[in-house]
């Protein structure tokens, strides 16, 4: 046996630094890298956690412009809001449409759950009349 490994010395020195070097890549490297690997992906996450709450910290000023305006206009909000006062919401959007020169149609249509308004509002002019009901009513219409 003695000869074999003073014959074979040189293949056996080889083998051995091979299996080393593989052991090292297996148990020290692949776990190192998947470890950087972990630390640059939460390092991501933070910043797009960071630019997340900074847009949602911008959005305050206009959120604030948005509540004001909600504030302001209470009372239309009311009336559009209330089930008794259906009757009022219907005057004030033919008296705006009447206004604006459109036509408007308001049905009633019974379904399982109720009663259900359905508005449409057909242009005589153009499109700026359209514009012009839908920022006097604070109300959104459907064109045809």
């Amino acid at each position: 046996m003695k000869k074999f490994f003073q014959k074979q010395r040189e293949v056996l020195t080889v083998v051995a630094y091979v299996g080393f070097v593989v052991l090292l890549v297996c148990f020290v490297i692949f776990p190192l890298l998947k470890k950087i690997s972990n630390v640059a992906d939460n390092a991501q996450r933070d910043i797009l956690d960071h630019d997340i709450v900074r847009q949602r910290v911008n959005e305050i000023p206009r959120m604030q412009q948005q509540y004001q305006l909600v504030e302001k206009n209470e009372n239309i909000l009311d009336v559009l809001l209330d089930e008794n006062e259906a009757v009022q919401l219907i005057e004030e959007l033919e008296k705006i449409a009447q206004d604006s020169q459109n036509t408007i149609v308001i049905t009633m249509q019974e379904q399982d759950t109720g009663m259900k308004m359905l508005d449409t509002t057909k242009n005589k002019k153009d499109e700026e009349n359209s514009t012009r009901l839908i920022a006097k009513s604070g109300v959104p219409s459907n064109e045809n």
